[in-house]
């Protein structure tokens, strides 16, 4: 018994596995993680090394050479890149894609710890990372204000801390501040007249603020560690320390020098509309939808807000999920536009019947092919929704060609479980070809190799899915549904009504009847149900009806009489004979198909525009990277960017509406800078 058999036999069961893939996709489609990028394993890993102070030469001599000899050896390695820079160093280790990240993590450590011993003494430990999409920024928070620097890094902390809070948020990195410090200010008269030399202040106060293992005591009936606090916690500490006694007399550092509680010495500075600002990047968690994590930061931080002083601007950029929504938007849009169209066409070409059952082809294969994903594990981000979106105009041809061919046996005067019956194997192998044609230029997507096949193997999935979702509609469901309709229609408008009267009657007599509000509820859910019952039979009977009239059909499917093909018009009448010439002639019409094939590709070689593999854009983000001589401080580095600041807020006044390709070009003109300065622009 073949699988359209078995459904017909049983078609309550096939109805309601139809009922739960709805319901069930639904729901997927609802929870399933929606985020940007696909979450696939870079195959990269980097060696990050940090010596302060030490020079290129000497980094690439004592940092990176060690490095390389110990992990060059390590197997699956595609690329090894290093770079020597002053204060460190890195060390970029590309992998063979479809590597195990895992092991190869592993294989790094392990031998990054066997080079340790031949670092410099002074080398912080070396840092072993690999590169995860996951972990970049889905949203930047930024304050900004001309407030003072300790205020908005309290406010950072505080807002770091709130975020991090939330469990889909991985972590938060706060992007513009500075380490605090405290500045021991020595008055070299107080020193020389204790008789205490510099070097015995600076030899204290290195050998202090640490924790000293002290080993561990056995006591016969116990066993516990020793150890030796020395760790500063306040400001009085670090003034109490000793550092020379003689008799009864105890100097300490507070009878010749005064702290002062600063900061570091900045390396960067950030800065929003000119003003001085910190930045929060936000990451989520692997798996996390990307939308409901950015919505319950962007909650948390305005619920912040309100206790933040005045002066603070809180703002939000990088905002990934704005694209996810955009396209979710789309797609949906998409599918509801493809529906009424759809059923438009079908309606007018195959009645009310044929327009519903079509209709219900598209979301019914979507669903399904969403609840696949969900199961399997899949998010929902950029490649699978541009893969959903593209399958939507796929979804209905092989349900409009059993409907069309039921309603031509209906027309015949078959009943409506052997039309659709027949329609569903008839149609069953040139409905699975076609099918298999389309999935068949997809399926070598799932074999592209490297990054960019670990990036795009989601449309071919979701295709795939999604397609053979729609071989199961058109093949089983649509044709059971389609036999059952009348019955159905009853059943759900019945069933709708009872829900919808029994709601509005809750909500019209809870007010003013109380307790007795349930009874009135119930009792117009009953006539719900009546009502739905007399209105789905009727709507059942108008369905019965058929668009094609018996006699009609039997004299196209002889192919004479007045509906004859003989006697068709029109641009039809073309058509006709234009393919009774090529069935004359099928050598030649191969050949001349065979030659425009081949003709295609080279004329396209040879007047082409070539082939790009990301078409070019309005971009949403500019980046000007300025390179200037390398001896230049701080202090310098943040002149240039407040010039190019200068002339954009100029641009913002006048209101500008030029694009972003032109105006950036047209700003860099304008810009003043010293001599030995390049200006970049990126987008």
């Amino acid at each position: 018994m073949s699988i359209i058999s078995a459904a017909f036999n049983r078609s309550r069961t096939a109805l309601s596995l139809l009922l739960f893939i709805l319901i069930a996709g639904a729901l997927a489609y609802i929870n399933i993680p929606k985020e940007s990028d696909p979450d696939i394993d870079i195959p990269m890993i980097y060696v990050s090394l940090h010596h302060e102070g030490i020079s290129p030469e000497d980094a690439e001599r004592l940092l990176v050479r060690p490095i390389e000899k110990e992990v060059r050896s390590i197997e699956g390695i595609k690329e090894m890149r290093s770079t020597a820079y002053e204060g460190g160093a890195n060390v970029v280790l590309e992998f063979d894609a479809g590597f195990d990240a895992d092991t190869a993590l592993d294989d790094v450590r392990e031998k990054v710890d066997t080079a340790k011993p031949e670092l410099p003494d002074d080398t912080d430990e070396p840092s072993v990372n690999e590169v995860n999409l996951s972990q970049f920024p889905v949203l930047v928070v930024t304050l900004a204000g001309q407030v003072p620097e300790r205020t908005l890094l309290r406010i950072a902390d505080e807002l770091k801390d709130d975020i991090e809070a939330l469990p889909a948020v991985l972590e938060v990195n706060i992007i513009g501040d500075r380490d605090e410090a405290v500045e021991v200010i020595i008055d070299p008269m107080k020193m020389e007249s204790y008789n205490i030399n510099p070097d015995e202040v600076f030899t204290s106060l290195s050998r202090s603020n640490i924790l000293i293992a002290a080993g561990a005591m056995d006591t016969g009936q116990g066993r516990f560690s020793v150890k030796v606090p020395g760790l500063f916690e306040s400001a009085k500490d670090i003034l109490d320390m000793p550092l020379k006694v003689e008799g009864d007399s105890l100097i300490r550092i507070g009878d010749i020098a005064e702290l002062r509680k600063t900061f570091k010495d900045p390396t960067n500075f950030a800065r929003v509309n000119g003003k001085p600002a910190v930045t929060l990047e936000v990451s989520k968690r692997t798996g996390e939808n990307i939308i409901d994590t950015i919505a319950k930061v962007r909650e948390v931080v305005t619920a912040e807000s309100e206790r933040f002083p005045l002066g603070v601007q809180v703002g939000f950029s990088q905002d990934k999920s704005n694209n996810i929504k955009d396209m979710l938007t789309d797609l949906q849009n998409n599918i509801t536009s493809a529906i009424l169209l759809v059923m438009i066409v079908i309606v007018g070409a195959l009645g009310l019947r044929g327009g519903l059952l079509v209709g219900l082809a598209i979301p019914g294969s979507f669903l399904a092919g969403v609840l696949f994903l969900y199961i399997v594990g899949f998010t929902v981000n950029v490649v699978v929704l541009f893969a959903l979106i593209l399958s939507v105009g796929m979804l209905v041809d092989g349900a409009i060609v059993v409907t069309e061919y039921a309603d031509r046996k209906l027309a015949e005067g078959e009943p409506k479980e052997v039309a659709y019956g027949l329609a569903a194997k008839r149609m069953a192998w040139p409905i699975i070809a076609s099918t298999a044609t389309t999935l068949a230029a997809f399926l070598p997507l799932l074999f592209w190799p490297d990054i960019v096949g670990e990036f795009m193997k989601y449309m071919p999935i979701t295709l795939i899915a999604t397609l053979t979702a729609s071989l199961a509609m058109a093949l089983v469901f649509i044709p059971v549904l389609g036999a059952n309709l009348a019955g159905v229609l009853r059943l759900v408008i019945s069933i709708a009504l009872a829900v919808a009267f029994g709601a509005i009657g809750m909500g019209l007599t809870e007010s003013f009847l109380g307790g007795a509000a349930a009874l009135v509820a119930v009792l117009l859910a009953i006539l719900g149900l009546f009502l739905g019952a007399k209105l789905g039979k009727l709507l059942g009977r108008l369905l019965e009806q058929t668009n094609v009239d018996p006699a009609i059909a039997q004299e196209l499917s002889a192919g004479h009489g007045e509906h004859g093909l003989s006697n068709v018009k029109g641009p039809s009448a073309f058509y006709i004979k234009m393919l009774r010439g090529a069935l004359r002639f099928p050598g030649t019409c191969l050949t001349v198909g065979v030659g425009i094939l081949i003709g295609t590709y080279m004329l396209y070689g040879a007047i082409g525009k070539g082939v790009e593999f990301f078409p070019e854009i309005e971009p949403e983000l500019g980046i000007i990277n300025i390179h200037a001589r390398g001896n230049m401080s701080v202090q310098e580095k943040i002149i240039l960017p407040k010039k190019l600041n200068a002339v954009f807020f100029s641009y913002k006044k006048k209101k500008t509406s030029s694009k972003q390709s032109i105006l950036l070009p047209v700003i860099l003109k304008r810009v003043t800078i010293p001599p030995k300065i390049s200006l970049v622009k990126s987008n």
